[in-house]
């Protein structure tokens, strides 16, 4: 089944037939009506292009809204926001393990947006934490046949101290400089990517304390720069966007 151009991959009716045909209220997600002069379908032997083409024979499908993971839309996977708790053991640090925030697999380069935050909501015994607290964020992109992956591509700090409530959040990541002599700072705030991947995990600079634990809410989100599909033009939306 060939892939669609766009962000879901399976927007095309299969072997299976329609929705209406597998338990699905008849055109609750099927494309609106083509325009005038437009058919949105395609042969099911070639590639999708997003500009309408007449259907072919016995092999022509209708696009419908029914995405690749389910009935969400395809950016549901763009952004999330994930509690996590870290247990104090004397004298040594504690590290949580690294959570997946953000999943993007779109199909096509794009340049992307991205807004990190961390939240510092409670303790077990209801006092600031007693060491420096670190929300390290670490990131994979790829792009044609490569990808590269940063661990630290940013970290939100949080002192000793902090009152319990407090965040940090960024839209930029400040790496360091290309040349020893630079003295601008090399900051980073648009990434080329087809495919954007964001985890993040706790790190203490110390022991909390024998027993105390903490816990931190951790965000990521990503968005196209400039987002402007082509289906668009021709009344399609693989999200069903026009919908929200």
């Amino acid at each position: 089944m060939p892939r669609g151009d766009d962000d879901t991959g399976d927007e095309l009716a299969g072997p299976n037939g329609w929705p209406s045909a597998q338990g699905f209220a008849a055109r609750e997600y099927e494309w609106p009506p083509p325009p005038a002069g437009l058919v949105h379908g395609v042969n099911a032997l070639e590639e999708y292009s997003e500009v309408g083409k007449a259907p072919a024979g016995p092999q022509a499908v209708k696009i419908v809204h029914e995405p690749k993971h389910g009935k969400n839309p395809p950016w549901l996977t763009w952004g999330n926001t994930v509690p996590q708790t870290v247990e104090g053991v004397p004298l040594v640090a504690s590290i949580g393990p690294l959570v997946q925030l953000v999943n993007l697999r779109y199909g096509r380069p794009e340049t992307w947006r991205f807004f990190l935050a961390a939240n510092l909501l409670t303790t077990s015994d209801g006092n600031p934490p007693v060491v420096d607290v670190q929300v390290q964020f670490q990131l994979t992109i790829g792009n044609g046949f490569t990808s590269y992956t940063d661990p630290f591509f940013q970290i939100l700090e949080f002192p000793a101290a902090s009152p319990l409530g407090s965040s940090r959040l960024c839209t930029t990541s400040e790496q360091l400089t290309a040349k020893l002599a630079d003295t601008a700072p090399n900051v980073i705030e648009l990434l080329p990517a087809q495919d954007v991947y964001i985890g993040a995990q706790i790190v203490t600079t110390g022991s909390l304390g024998a027993g105390v634990s903490l816990t931190m809410t951790m965000t990521a989100m990503v968005a196209p720069n400039v987002h402007v599909r082509p289906g668009w033009h021709l009344d399609i939306f693989a999200g069903g966007e026009e919908r929200f």
